[in-house]
């Protein structure tokens, strides 16, 4: 069950009619990861070929396997390399209307679902290329001046004024889920949770699954409320991490018990609860304070990811990227 060797994904026909409840998000404790190398992936396009043939890719070589029993650390691969999810069968259904809306999808801020395969096990595979994650290049990387942070936080919110467009929920927004290029090109994409050096910012629930428990509105983590406007709370979260190069994490001096307890004053009407960071240093008025916005208590008077890539977007106006690392 678990070699997909030979395995050939295509791209699906694509209906946009029924909304699934997240993108592939709420799946993705499910979930075992491969990376494989594949022939046909530079072919693999949205347009029909004549007779109603697909343009397919197979995989021929299995690189790296994880799940989150035994998880271990994936290689950075060249681009031409993609990451397979496959999800068990007792969520064939949710994952073919998951999948098949992913693939459907298509921005140039988000990591693509290439193709599908509902054969044994099901898959589908997703767009790696040759980005590496944001935090890698943060942390190692601190060249990174105001003004490249501030247009990567822009794309980011571009990418989610996407998803936000189609009342679409990432559920695990953070720079670990966000894939940097040469060009600081970004994609928002949805690997961190299998990978080893991001298990420390997942909070183990009594079920099994796991949750990025610091990065979660008050209203997703007490009551299981996802929407947008969560997903907005996380970006002013993701927004501080940007800022700080990812060197600490939010409420960073709470343990999760604690965490949580601060959610439950959010709860009761916020008297006393915390944000989960003070102003980054050298941080902008205007940042933090949007950074604040994202925080509100109240999920509608939450900013729309609309309104926050607007905003970015003036801050970065005439902004051209540097090329960082070769």
């Amino acid at each position: 069950m678990d070699n997909i060797l030979g395995k050939v994904f295509s791209r699906p026909a694509y209906p946009l009619g029924e909304k699934p409840f997240s993108t592939l998000g709420k799946l993705r404790n499910w979930a075992k990861l491969q990376i494989c190398e594949t022939d046909g992936i530079e072919e693999l396009s949205d347009e029909e070929l004549p007779n109603g043939d697909r343009r397919r890719l197979v995989v021929v070589k299995t690189l790296w396997r994880g799940c989150h029993s035994d998880v271990k650390r994936p290689p950075i691969m060249p681009i031409g390399f993609l990451l397979a999810t496959y999800y068990v069968l007792l969520f064939r259904a949710a994952f073919a209307r998951e999948a098949t809306w992913g693939a459907g999808l298509k921005h140039p801020q988000l990591a693509r679902v290439l193709g599908l395969s509902l054969l044994e096990p099901p898959c589908a595979a997703l767009d790696r290329g040759d980005a590496v994650p944001l935090t890698t290049i943060l942390k190692t990387e601190r060249r990174l001046n105001y003004s490249s942070l501030i247009h990567i936080c822009c794309q980011i919110a571009n990418g989610m004024k996407y998803l936000e467009s189609f009342e679409l929920v990432h559920r695990d927004l953070a720079a670990r889920n966000v894939t940097v290029t040469n060009d600081l090109h970004i994609k928002v994409s949805d690997y961190a949770m299998f990978c080893e050096e991001f298990i420390g910012d997942y909070h183990i629930m009594a079920n099994g699954t796991r949750v990025p428990l610091r990065w979660m509105a008050w209203e997703s983590l007490l009551m299981g409320m996802c929407s947008p406007a969560s997903d907005v709370w996380s970006f002013g979260v993701t927004v501080w991490e940007i800022l700080t190069y990812c060197v600490a994490k939010p409420f960073e001096e709470m343990n999760d018990d604690q965490v949580v307890a601060n959610a439950s004053q959010w709860r009761c009407g916020g008297r006393g609860a915390r944000v989960p960071a003070a102003p980054p240093p050298r941080c902008r008025r205007e940042l933090y304070d949007l950074m604040h916005e994202c925080w509100r208590r109240e999920p509608m008077q939450r900013p729309r990811f609309n309104d926050l890539h607007r905003f970015l977007e003036r801050m970065t106006h005439g902004y051209k990227p540097p090329i960082q690392r070769n």
